[in-house]
């Protein structure tokens, strides 16, 4: 199947119609999804915003996308990966799913994810679990699998993702693909299923960062050219700490590319993170967050038992517990800027182990047992602390015959210095390796 620059290419030349791709997805994706990446296709609707677009003289882009089945859609159920009410449908698109029609994406249909977006694993006990396109006997990570894995399976070129501690970023490394979490802007969220309205962030997803920039440029009408050699800070504490010994290797391999492209690398001092837990900062403000979001349903929607375990254990958690995690997240969001004042970017890995086996659920993490999910989010939850955009790419290193993700951060509405950067690297790695 076709990448989103090819696809603006044969349109550009007149070699294919809208019509002829979207068909050729939609037929692929019904005949050949055998990694179980969507639960809802949408082909009528699809049809009928080509039609539109001809009739009004709209330019339509023409580029397929799905969307995690989080995002309402007028006239077709939202799911959230779990039952519901078929008789209940939205009456009104999210904004996210009005902004793509508008700028002319065809959306082709829903995809699969963990039940309410509550995990960064890639199970479904209704839909069926998502499977890793890459190795079978690893996650497809979460929770947005189903947008990763199809985009990883070529059933699709893009997808629009969500990301609350990592949902966008983790899929995107356990799969081999590109991942971006824009700025934080509360504003895209509306018609989403939230889990927390401060740290939900939308998220986008394509099999190559130059895939994404097509679409981050159509979406936002803004260039994402730079020319300049930037700085990248290199974490001294934290996302260095307690790694897998394959992680740092890569990591070892990361830093001499980024050394050859002729970027200064710098060491960035970031040990405050270790001052305040991240993790429980995050679950304090989340969790009860997503409990006040689902109150009025708690007893109407049907939610997993283990769902139902965490709206009872955010009784827990008071409101002073809530305000100092708020507070923290705060001083988080300050450290980080000071560091911007100093480098461009930040580098990190996206996780501090390898993608984990499917079956995997605790791990053996700094002379403790772990949960694995803890420990998948460790990097990737500080930045919907912060808000700050971050984009997660394939490194090159190869493991288990997954390319394992990078992280690269910038600051406030900064996302065309991540994409010119993580474009660079791409080539890079395209051309040498």
């Amino acid at each position: 199947m076709h990448s989103v620059k090819e696809i603006v290419k044969l349109y550009a030349n007149n070699a294919l119609a809208p019509e002829d791709i979207i068909c050729d997805y939609v037929n692929n994706i019904i005949h050949n999804d055998e990694f179980n990446t969507f639960i809802t296709i949408t082909k009528d609707k699809a049809i009928e915003d080509i039609e539109k677009y001809h009739k009004t003289a709209t330019k339509v882009h023409g580029i397929p996308i799905s969307i995690k089945d989080i995002y309402d859609i007028e006239g077709y159920p939202t799911t959230n990966g779990y039952l519901y009410d078929k008789n209940v449908t939205p009456s009104k698109s999210s904004i996210m799913v009005r902004t793509l029609e508008e700028k002319g994406f065809i959306i082709v249909g829903k995809n699969n994810l963990t039940p309410y977006s509550s995990s960064v694993t890639s199970q479904n006990s209704i839909y069926g679990d998502v499977i890793n396109p890459r190795n079978r006997s690893f996650t497809a990570g979460g929770s947005s699998s189903g947008s990763a894995a199809a985009v990883a399976s070529n059933m699709i070129p893009c997808s629009l993702s969500s990301d609350t501690s990592g949902s966008t970023r983790i899929p995107a490394s356990c799969c081999g693909i590109v991942g971006l979490k824009p700025t934080y802007d509360k504003n895209k969220l509306f018609g989403m299923t939230p889990i927390s309205k401060t740290l939900d962030h939308i998220g986008l997803l394509s099999r190559n960062v130059e895939d994404l920039e097509i679409i981050f440029n159509i979406l936002n009408d803004v260039p994402t050219k730079l020319q300049k050699k930037l700085t990248i800070g290199i974490p001294t504490d934290y996302f260095t700490e307690n790694i897998d010994f394959e992680v740092n290797d890569m990591m070892e391999d990361v830093y001499t590319n980024f050394k050859n492209l002729s970027y200064s690398l710098v060491p960035i001092d970031t040990n405050f993170l270790n001052k305040n837990d991240v993790i429980i900062t995050s679950r304090n403000i989340g969790t009860p967050e997503m409990t006040v979001q689902h109150k009025k349903n708690i007893n109407k929607k049907q939610y997993p038992e283990y769902l139902k375990e965490t709206f009872t254990k955010s009784q827990s958690i008071s409101s002073i517990d809530y305000l100092i995690a708020k507070e923290n997240s705060l001083k988080l969001k300050n450290e980080f800027n000071k560091i911007f004042q100093e480098v461009d970017i930040i580098l990190t890995p996206t996780m501090p182990i390898k993608v984990p086996l499917i079956e995997a659920s605790n791990i053996y993490y700094k002379g403790l047992n772990n949960d694995i999910e803890d420990v998948m989010i460790k990097y990737t939850t500080v930045f919907n602390l912060t808000g700050h955009p971050a984009i997660t790419i394939p490194s090159g290193y190869v493991s288990d015959n997954i390319s394992q993700g990078i992280q690269l951060i910038a600051p406030y509405h900064s996302e065309n210095i991540l994409l010119n950067v993580a474009k660079t690297y791409e080539d890079f790695i395209n051309t040498n390796f």
